[in-house]
């Protein structure tokens, strides 16, 4: 399961449990392991950067094109994001920024006795184009909210927490090295019904260069182009 428990497909799985065994083969140790961290914590606080940061955009699209933001220029979701991140105060900021930072370095422990943590990019195939568009009567609630100016009220601890588990229900694999500055990448691996399947692989803070050995490792033992061109043949 992801970092906020939420169930990784089979197909996901097995592509980590055979990268695992194929960077084993490299001649490599590998043992079952992950940062142990407050996963609600980080990932409301994360919600709450968000904000601050698509408000900032609107911030500067204003002073860009020289108007305010018009409705039409913006989802309904970025700009109730915004509202939250202009309501937000310098304390709030800091004490937020705190306690990422405070989970950042129980993430970083993780790294004292391990060179790598693989995992899956993602936790579901990709769905199709337009899926994750909220029914009409969501949307109407949504734009309702965005017109009187409600996005504020997320920034409530609570509303953050339980908006985390939906806005990352596709895994929250990746988020944490955008937070610690962790060197990462991602290297598709697998294919399962015509589509790729990715692994994560995040690395010691500084140590770029070992996370690009193992991926060029990856790609002249594994070359993913050949199995690629192989699916679309078959």
């Amino acid at each position: 399961q992801s970092p906020l428990g939420v169930p990784v497909d089979a197909a996901h799985v097995q592509a980590v449990l055979d990268a695992a065994a194929a960077v084993k083969a490299m001649g490599h140790s590998v043992e079952e392991a992950a940062p142990r961290f407050d996963a609600e914590a980080f990932f409301a606080d994360f919600l709450l950067f968000a904000g601050v940061a698509a408000g900032f955009t609107f911030r500067l699209d204003t002073a860009r094109v020289g108007r305010t933001p018009r409705r039409s220029d913006h989802e309904c979701a970025t700009r109730l994001a915004a509202q939250m991140g202009k309501s937000i105060g310098s304390d709030e900021y800091e004490m937020a920024n705190f306690r990422l930072r405070r989970e950042a370095r129980k993430i970083a422990a993780f790294f004292e006795s391990h060179d790598v943590w693989l995992a899956p990019v993602v936790a579901h195939r990709a769905p199709p184009i337009g899926s994750g568009r909220p029914g009409w009567k969501t949307a109407l609630r949504l734009e309702i909210a965005a017109a009187l100016g409600l996005g504020g009220r997320n920034k409530r601890a609570d509303r953050l927490r339980e908006l985390a588990p939906m806005r990352f229900r596709n895994g929250g694999f990746v988020q944490p090295a955008n937070v610690t500055g962790h060197p990462a990448l991602s290297i598709p691996f697998a294919l399962h019904d015509g589509m790729p399947v990715a692994v994560h692989l995040m690395g010691r803070y500084g140590e770029e260069a070992a996370l690009l050995r193992l991926a060029r490792q990856f790609e002249t033992d594994y070359p993913w182009g050949n199995r690629l061109a192989k699916s679309l043949a078959s």
